[in-house]
């Protein structure tokens, strides 16, 4: 979540149980979630929501380009593995920048990125498996 937070940094949720069963995510709002991947955890903000279509280079929600501190940076689909990344000088490194239409964000679900996005993993998550709202 560079640059709002950096890893290792000490964060303050409040626990999405008690919120309340009616309880959803809003665009802007950082949450943890379980990760689809490999069930850790992520930090990541809350882009779109359930029936918003999303395509992104830079992010379009329903046609409109998604303007927030962070859309300066083009999202970046790294071609090489960090660690192959580590090994040679940044600009050496191979990269693709697409327009890739992610269509539209399914019924208990939220969409959701880093604010480092030239870097971060991005995509949707259950709404259930949101477990904290970042106070700060």
């Amino acid at each position: 979540m560079l640059p709002t937070y950096e890893n290792g940094e000490l964060i303050i949720i409040h626990k999405i149980k008690s919120l309340g069963p009616n309880w959803t995510p809003q665009v802007g709002q950082v949450v943890v979630a379980v990760d689809p991947e490999d069930g850790g955890k992520i930090t990541k903000r809350v882009i779109a929501l359930e029936g918003q279509s999303v395509k992104h280079g830079y992010i379009y929600i329903d046609g409109k380009r998604y303007e927030d501190n962070y859309t300066h940076q083009n999202i970046t689909f790294w071609l090489e593995d960090e660690e192959t990344r580590s090994k040679k000088p940044e600009s050496d490194w191979l990269f693709l920048n697409t327009y890739e239409d992610f269509g539209v964000v399914p019924k208990g679900h939220a969409w959701v990125i880093g604010d480092n996005r030239r870097m971060s993993w991005m995509g949707k998550v259950k709404i259930k498996d949101i477990e904290g709202l970042v106070l700060f």
